[in-house]
């Protein structure tokens, strides 16, 4: 167990977080954007495609401490006014494993909906997030939710 360990469930402190998109828009992965206060990425994120869903995962770089890590998304809906979805992931050495999804706004303001055209509709884009140590983060057209369950929060 811990730092030479070969697979993820056996570190230290790990999270797995899978980012289901459930919009008919591109997400892009910002990987000049990732910030990691501490820990590393196991498996990296990548771009989601419309309508599918990817999972990347965090770990402990040294013993005694966590994860906490901000990774980035831009919607690819209309390049002169992009929309950044920020998942926010946290397993520290002490204290609760959370994972926060907001959008930002081109001022970096915080927002659970935005409205982007899909498909020549002007649409509400919602965004949720399940927490634990395999967060589930959903990105969806206000008139298709996904189905409610009970950990489902939208932090």
């Amino acid at each position: 167990m811990g730092l030479g360990s070969s697979d993820l469930q056996s570190k230290t402190r790990w999270m797995q977080t899978t980012v289901v998109n459930e919009t008919g828009l591109r997400l892009v992965f910002q990987d000049t954007t990732y910030q990691f206060r501490t820990g590393r990425f196991w498996t990296a994120p990548g771009n989601i495609a419309a309508n599918s869903e990817s999972t990347f995962s965090l770990c402990n770089k040294m013993f005694g401490v966590g994860v906490n890590g901000t990774i980035e998304y831009l919607i690819a809906a209309d390049p002169a006014s992009p929309v950044t979805v920020s998942i926010n992931c946290q397993n520290e050495f002490f204290g609760d494993i959370r994972c926060s999804a907001s959008f930002l706004d081109n001022d970096r303001k915080a927002t659970k909906t935005v409205t982007l055209t899909v498909d020549g509709v002007a649409t509400n884009i919602c965004i949720v997030c399940a927490p634990g140590n395999e967060p589930k983060v959903t990105i969806f057209c206000e008139k298709d939710p996904p189905a409610a369950s009970a950990d489902a929060t939208a932090t």
